[in-house]
């Protein structure tokens, strides 16, 4: 009889750790959101939550370590981020072009 109420234990043990986990996964996608658009917002919550800045138009700036980005700031930023993007995309192209120049120089090594 003893197993037999461990194995009812050991049930109840991992349904309150899923229904833990579930609640925590729940609770993450609820702080993505408010991290994204300040949905999800609730009285309790203690500021700052997040590092950085927050997004342009955040309804609680204060929600972020940094405070709200200046409409200045947050073009430069956009700015910067295109010109990055370029050059990894440009050091792609450019490792890409590596890797089939040494695959065509070792099958025909004659070529050169």
């Amino acid at each position: 009889m003893s197993q037999e109420w461990q194995q009812l234990a050991d049930a109840a043990d991992q349904a309150a750790r899923d229904q833990q986990a579930q609640q925590d996964e729940i609770m993450f996608q609820k702080l993505v959101e408010f991290k994204k658009d300040g949905s999800h917002y609730d009285s309790d919550m203690q500021f700052p939550l997040f590092t950085g800045y927050a997004p342009p138009g955040h309804p609680y700036p204060k929600a972020f370590a940094k405070g709200p980005q200046c409409a200045e700031f947050a073009e430069e930023q956009a700015k910067f981020d295109a010109v990055d993007n370029a050059a990894k995309a440009v050091l792609v192209n450019y490792e890409e072009l590596a890797a089939h120049l040494e695959t065509n120089e070792a099958l025909d090594p004659d070529d050169q």
